[in-house]
């Protein structure tokens, strides 16, 4: 069980944790800074320079 948010999980950890997943344990992980993504993500498509935005939150 995962206690802090503070801490860092390994690929591994973090594979094993998903295949089992308990709903309190993944909010706590995915909380965590160092696995946490921008609510908003940009990139660009090729063929075209036009970046493309998706809003996550």
């Amino acid at each position: 069980m995962i206690d802090d948010a503070d801490a860092e999980l390994s690929a591994d950890e973090l594979a094993e944790l998903l295949a089992d997943p308990d709903l309190e344990q993944l909010r706590v992980v995915f909380e965590a800074d160092d696995v946490r993504v921008p609510p908003v993500i940009r990139s660009v498509i090729p063929p075209g320079p036009v970046p493309v935005e998706v809003v996550l939150r």
